[in-house]
């Protein structure tokens, strides 16, 4: 299977041209990146253990190396996307980060997007199908903080190791009527993980519908984003049954570039929830219970703000509040993480210094919130606290608490058409449930790469 894909992105390079494509466009990324040295220092059940110092020669992602395809015939755009990673490979613990189906099962796949869009009525409606694996997509619907560049809010669609959610097919609307306002709205339609023949129902299709929508309110510059999710399908690894939704999803984001002078800023706020339900084989009064748990997640974020001469600032802060049962059952928590980063230029040079810091926090009732709350949240609380790899989880049992600071100096060379930097990770945890652990982590990232 993959090596027809290859063979179709290729001919499909080949058609456009000679059908007269009105245009064809590659491009690529390709990151060198590597680590010059780092060590992690860690304490577990009072003892310490001290790694060795360790070089990394590439990312370890086997090479992180993408061609795109973009070419336009007529009034149809067709969009490639493939990962050229080393020896056209998996990766990430064995798995495919970019699957690909044969049959009833799921194998290495290369291709990170292939989809097409289709233009009607002068452009006011556009037809998608497809592919969106890629890092997630959302077609600008959804705006990412300003340190991290990530978003708390779900894409429309999202990669994932079994391929859940990547699809796409859908249609938005652009109307000349009301200028700055657009919505799409679609569905998955595609095999969600190896038993998609458990999907295959007009009654589960329905149900993960998808809906976006954006107001570019002109005279005062401000930008509303919004968008509902019923139902998010996928595996999760503990249930059994693929066919229940993981959670819903709402959110809504206000994008402020002018509003306050010197302090372009967005604020988002993304409400969740899901079912939730235990047997009598697991309560102490031998009675099956059933709820719906909530989660709430807010943004705020800041960027090119210039409070020192010759400094850029950027800044965010992420709040969560994940109520009883939402996290894991009986588990409770909230969470806070506040980012900040700075760049100043060397004038008369390419050069520029450059930091990034970030400060965590979290409580929660029973010391789970490191070991489940991935697979409700996105990985929000997971990523956030995985910048040099995870801390070491206590012992679950009794409430927790978790704090956790990341800083990152560097300088960087900046070329026309790629960079090169050199810089020093550090990073400290402290997380206390049942027993206490720590960890302090060290990396020299030697980064360089190329874009066209």
């Amino acid at each position: 299977m993959k090596t027809n894909k290859l063979i179709l992105s290729a001919a499909l390079l080949a058609c456009a041209s000679l059908v007269s494509a009105q245009s064809v466009h590659i491009s690529g990324y390709a990151d060198f990146s590597s680590t010059g040295a780092a060590q992690v220092i860690s304490q577990s059940d009072g003892d310490w253990s001290v790694g060795n110092v360790v070089t990394e020669f590439g990312p370890f992602q086997n090479g992180i190396h993408f061609l795109n395809l973009d070419a336009n015939v007529l009034n149809v755009d067709f969009h490639t996307g493939m990962w050229l990673g080393s020896g056209i490979g998996p990766w990430y613990g064995g798995l495919s980060m970019y699957p690909d189906r044969t049959g009833d099962s799921i194998e290495a796949g290369v291709l990170l997007t292939d989809y097409v869009v289709t233009h009607f009525v002068n452009d006011q409606l556009r037809f998608y199908s497809g592919n969106f694996a890629g890092n997630g997509w959302s077609n600008g619907y959804v705006y990412g903080s300003y340190v991290s560049g990530q978003s708390h809010v779900s894409p429309l669609a999202m990669r994932g190791t079994d391929g859940n959610d990547s699809a796409f097919t859908g249609i938005e609307v652009q109307p000349y009527a009301v200028p700055g306002f657009r919505f799409i709205t679609g569905l998955p339609i595609a095999p969600f993980n190896d038993s998609y023949e458990d999907f295959n129902s007009w009654t589960h299709l329905f149900k993960a519908v998808k809906f976006m929508t954006q107001y570019k309110w002109l005279r005062p510059n401000i930008t509303f984003n919004a968008g509902v999710r019923p139902n998010t399908y996928g595996t999760s690894g503990t249930r059994d049954d693929y066919t229940e939704s993981l959670f819903g999803e709402t959110f809504l984001q206000i994008d402020l570039p002018s509003t306050v002078p010197d302090f372009p800023m967005n604020l988002s706020y993304d409400f969740r929830w899901r079912d939730v339900s235990e047997s009598e084989d697991y309560t102490a009064d031998g009675k099956a219970w059933s709820t719906t748990a909530f989660a709430h997640m807010a943004m705020w974020s800041v960027h090119n703000t210039s409070l020192v001469p010759g400094w850029t600032f950027n800044a965010e802060d992420l709040f969560g509040w994940y109520g009883a049962h939402y996290v894991a059952i009986n588990e409770k928590c909230f969470y806070n993480r506040f980012g900040v980063s700075a760049t100043h230029p060397i004038t008369g040079t390419p050069y520029e210094f450059g930091a990034q810091s970030y400060f965590m926090y979290g409580q929660d009732a029973n010391g789970t919130m490191l070991s489940y709350s991935s697979v409700y949240c996105s990985d929000l609380i997971g990523y956030s606290w995985n910048f040099m790899g995870d801390p070491i989880t206590p012992t679950l049992g009794t409430a927790g608490r978790y704090y956790g600071i990341y800083a990152y100096p560097y300088i960087q060379k900046n070329f026309q058409n790629g960079k090169a930097s050199i810089g020093l990770e550090v990073q400290y945890n402290h997380c206390e449930a049942a027993s206490t652990t720590q960890c302090f982590s060290w990396r020299v990232p030697v980064g360089l790469a190329f874009w066209w």
